[in-house]
């Protein structure tokens, strides 16, 4: 279970933004559903509250936060698929839907 969360923050990554966008996205793909769901729902929390608390700000630049889900129901953990497919979409859409039909879970602050 450690594993995963680990796997999960250390994927986590910034994409650049075009100037012309009002806000940098942070993408976070960590477990959110099966059993890891607590933790990964943690670090979210840590990192959102984190973010309220520079008034969503960083760098003089104002920042939207992403959540991504890294497991699937079929194996109710995250797979190495699943994060290869949310990482190759992820920089030519922003809250469409990738891997599937379920959507992106977006959450700026």
């Amino acid at each position: 279970m450690k594993g995963s969360i680990a796997l999960g923050v250390l994927i986590a990554f910034t994409v650049s933004v075009p100037a012309t966008a009002s806000a940098a996205t942070i993408y976070t793909s960590l477990t959110l559903s099966g059993a890891a769901a607590a933790q990964g729902r943690a670090i979210n929390d840590g990192a959102r509250q984190a973010l309220q608390q520079a008034g969503g700000m960083a760098g003089g630049q104002p920042i939207a936060l992403v959540t991504l889900n890294d497991a699937t129901r079929q194996a109710g953990s995250w797979t190495p698929e699943r994060v290869v497919c949310l990482a190759g979409r992820v920089g030519r859409c922003s809250t469409t839907t990738p891997c599937g039909s379920r959507r992106l879970s977006s959450r700026s602050v």
